[in-house]
């Protein structure tokens, strides 16, 4: 008795499976009919044409706008040729030189770079040092006022001797 329930058992599953086959197969094809309606491939007088690029040796310079080779300074101080190859100027400014006192601005000098670098076909990019080993005139490249509203210093002489200080 046991045994014929089983074999019942199992064929009521072969059949169910079956019949999700068959539901599963009917169900792609209807859906692949309906894709097909509302995308028919080309006609065969109309297929896609490729060419074939084959590049060629060259010694000229590749320029990636925006990306490529990057001037410093004043477009005033390069050469045409150099111009011909750079694609964006850049320059640094000191912050205490865009902010001398808290709030108060100067853009002044950035605009006339900015200016002078369209002015010539190139893209113009900018950083604001808070420090800067290399302004040795300028004691104070972050704003006085920074530290006189109580934010820490470390003074140093160049990039690598920092003053009165083991280690940082």
């Amino acid at each position: 008795m046991k045994q014929r329930l089983n074999k019942h058992k199992r064929r009521i599953v072969q059949v169910m499976l079956s019949i999700t086959i068959v539901t599963l197969l009917i169900g792609s094809v209807i859906l692949s009919v309906q894709v097909f309606a509302k995308n028919p491939k080309p006609k065969l007088g109309k297929l896609q044409t490729y060419h074939t690029v084959m590049p060629v040796t060259s010694n000229d310079v590749l320029l990636n706008p925006g990306k490529g080779w990057v001037l410093y300074g004043s477009p005033a101080s390069q050469s045409a040729a150099t111009l011909a190859i750079a694609t964006v100027g850049y320059d640094r400014y000191d912050w205490s030189a865009i902010e001398p006192k808290e709030g108060q601005y100067n853009w002044s000098m950035i605009d006339y770079d900015m200016n002078a670098w369209i002015g010539v076909g190139k893209q113009f990019a900018f950083g604001v040092m808070n420090a800067n080993s290399s302004a040795g005139n300028n004691p104070y490249v972050t704003p006085r006022w920074v530290f006189a509203d109580g934010a820490a210093s470390v003074k140093s002489n160049s990039y690598d001797d920092v003053q009165n200080i083991a280690s940082i």
